[in-house]
């Protein structure tokens, strides 16, 4: 029994550093200098070391199987890789550096979320948790940031906090939400920490003003709070699904405008604080959109920052269905289309509280992503931890279909 408890604890230190290296790298920014370089450097390399144990690690296990989610999630960034090295684009190898991190996300669901899913939740809880909290302290001591960006290329807020920007930290509070309430609602433990992680993250956006990060962190919260008055929240998801692709369809792809919709108009201006424009994001997706017409089915690989300025007028398109079809085209929006229906058809059939905890917070991202790109490491990781909530309401000794 002691050699057992050993192992599990060897195991959770294991898992919990390695979700403090990915998650870390991902979600922390720095400031751009020789010795940062040579310490990201240095971590990039003990990523490589990472995802070169976890994959030897596995197949010494006979867990390299990989589940339908698993090799789709391959075959989409292949193609964007093809992709970016066809356009003859610098940012391949940055291309292939966000691939590595998705898989070793993935190698680590193989590796130990089969074998003990409760523990692999509360350890990606815990570090999410305890950046969240971080930042907030830093916050509090370095109100006008942490530091200033002036090698930024494109418009806005020059001022940086352990996220990033201010909308940067609204999609890393969210998933941290996402992850720790679907855990709560699995074990039933941690619902303290939860409450207060949820008024933690709402007061970092408040107190760095946005309001569209504070809009979906509300509904999350809203959600969890009331979720059992909720009786149909699959129906309530359908209209959600129908409202958005009007959006997309109307809004950002034909270049309409949201003053011919009273109720969209009111809500735009007094609940997010922004013009009809989106604070001129239509004019950027406008942009975006003429590039795009000239590339529709491949797009253009991943791309620097310093391109993107050069095509659109902005850092990025500021909406992800957008920023897809700039690096991709039709077949990266197509093969996104199939991982999101692949991790909403888990989410169906484990039919969950957690799950359902699950869907929503992927329906506020990809809300919230109408009007900004957040990292693609994070929506993928979103992504994973939806489709294996199939394990929720089976033994988790059963096979992923």
């Amino acid at each position: 029994m002691t050699d057992r408890k050993l192992i599990v604890s060897n195991s959770s230190t294991g898992q919990f550093l390695m979700y403090v290296l990915l998650i870390g790298v991902t979600v922390i920014a720095y400031k751009k200098t020789d010795f940062s370089d040579f310490v990201t450097r240095c971590i990039q390399g003990v990523q490589v070391l990472l995802f070169g144990y976890l994959l030897v690690s596995c197949a010494r296990q006979g867990k390299l199987k990989l589940s339908r989610f698993d090799a789709m999630v391959h075959v989409w960034w292949m193609v964007w890789l093809g992709i970016t090295i066809y356009n003859n684009s610098e940012a391949w190898l940055s291309t292939i550096r966000l691939w590595m991190t998705v898989s070793t996300f993935l190698l680590i669901g193989v590796k130990y979320w089969r074998d003990n899913i409760e523990r692999s939740f509360r350890l990606l809880a815990l570090v999410f948790s305890c950046l969240v909290y971080l930042n907030a302290f830093l916050l509090l001591l370095f109100p006008d940031g942490l530091w200033i960006d002036t090698v930024w290329v494109g418009d806005g807020d020059t001022a940086r906090y352990l996220f990033g920007n201010y909308n940067a930290m609204g999609s890393v509070s969210l998933c941290a939400l996402i992850v720790h309430g679907a855990y709560t609602f699995f074990s039933n433990k941690w619902r303290k920490n939860l409450y207060a992680l949820a008024a933690v993250s709402l007061f970092t956006v408040i107190f760095v003003g946005s309001k569209t990060s504070l809009v979906g962190l509300g509904l999350m919260a809203l959600y969890m709070l009331f979720h059992k008055i909720v009786r149909h929240p699959f129906a309530i998801m359908g209209v959600f699904a129908f409202l958005y692709v009007a959006f997309i369809v109307l809004i950002v792809f034909m270049g309409g405008t949201i003053e011919s919709y009273p109720f969209a108009l009111w809500f735009v201006e007094n609940v997010l604080g922004k013009d009809a424009s989106f604070t001129a994001r239509t004019i950027i997706w406008i942009s975006t959109i003429g590039v795009v017409l000239l590339s529709p089915w491949i797009g253009y690989g991943c791309q620097p920052v310093e391109w993107n300025v050069l095509q659109i007028g902005a850092s990025g398109p500021h909406n992800l269905w957008l920023e897809l079809m700039m690096y991709g085209g039709i077949i990266a929006v197509s093969g996104f289309l199939v991982l999101i229906i692949q991790s909403m058809i888990s989410i169906y059939r484990s039919n969950t509280t957690a799950a359902t905890v699950v869907a929503v917070g992927l329906c506020v991202l990809m809300l919230m992503s109408l009007f900004e790109t957040y990292s693609m490491i994070l929506i993928f990781l979103v992504l994973q931890i939806a489709y294996y909530t199939i394990y929720f309401s089976k033994p988790t000794t059963d096979k992923l279909c």
